[in-house]
């Protein structure tokens, strides 16, 4: 394991802790990336970061395609049909992720 993060909703807001090192967060956490996953980021323009603990910007590419700009300028693509995740592609360091949804 190479990352640890934590987050924490307090009355504050949220506290985040990665590999030890804390901060405070006093923005709302509508959206993580996790959700892309099982819904289409309709109006949405930045996505939290449950794995960095920050929040990024998330781009519509098309009707139904979006492109969000991972650490270190890795470009993740994902495709819906009709608000289902029907393609995604995660681009990390050593390998590239190619997911499809078989019907």
């Amino acid at each position: 394991m190479y990352d640890e993060t934590k987050v924490e909703k307090t009355d504050a807001g949220y506290v985040i802790t990665r590999n030890g090192a804390s901060t405070t967060l006093d923005q709302p956490i509508t959206y993580s990336s996790i959700r892309l996953f099982f819904h289409m980021p309709v109006g949405i323009n930045e996505v939290f970061s449950e794995t960095e603990g920050i929040f990024k910007n998330i781009i519509a590419t098309g009707a139904n395609s979006f492109q969000l700009t991972d650490k270190g300028n890795h470009v993740n693509n994902y495709t819906y049909d009709n608000g289902l995740l029907t393609e995604a592609v995660i681009n990390h360091t050593l390998v590239d992720i190619l997911l499809i949804l078989r019907k």
